[in-house]
């Protein structure tokens, strides 16, 4: 439940914005890399609460200067933001417009890169990671032998 809540003539998506910065070298030595960003990102999310909505419904999220731990300063330099979103939960696999379930579900194309999207797999058991970088960036990605041992890249 979203609190305060919504007015009952509300419609659309209600997205927000977590954000976090991973630089310093002593958080990459003591977690490792991908510890240090998931730890980060998840300590920013867990902040979302009545306060953010708030902002989020007085518009004050749409200039990123008003994000928490942002200023003029972080988007100077070499700065890589990522996109993330996930599906899983919803009943995608369940939806029936006429012609039968989906045998599979897929995104078309997306035109940006450094968006990662999951979603449940239709058997219910897993969780697709739809990953898309830059060609440079995906072969380092679907070589990195950490990844590996978690998942398996496919270029579906």
């Amino acid at each position: 439940m979203i609190e305060p809540p919504l007015p009952d003539d509300s419609f659309g998506n209600l997205s927000g914005v977590a954000l976090t910065v991973v630089s310093s070298e002593d958080d990459i030595e003591e977690e490792g890399y991908n510890y240090a960003i998931v730890n980060k990102l998840t300590r920013a999310i867990s902040k979302i609460n009545k306060d953010s909505v708030k902002k989020l419904q007085d518009g004050k999220f749409c200039n990123p200067l008003n994000w928490e731990g942002v200023d003029e300063n972080t988007f100077k330099g070499e700065v890589a933001g990522f996109g993330c979103s996930s599906f899983c939960w919803y009943p995608i696999y369940e939806a029936d417009f006429g012609w039968g379930k989906p045998v599979w579900v897929a995104f078309g194309g997306v035109p940006k890169s450094n968006i990662i999207v999951f979603l449940d797999t239709k058997s219910g058991d897993g969780i697709e990671a739809w990953v898309n970088l830059t060609e440079e960036d995906m072969t380092k990605f679907v070589s990195d032998k950490e990844l590996l041992t978690y998942a398996s890249p496919t270029s579906n």
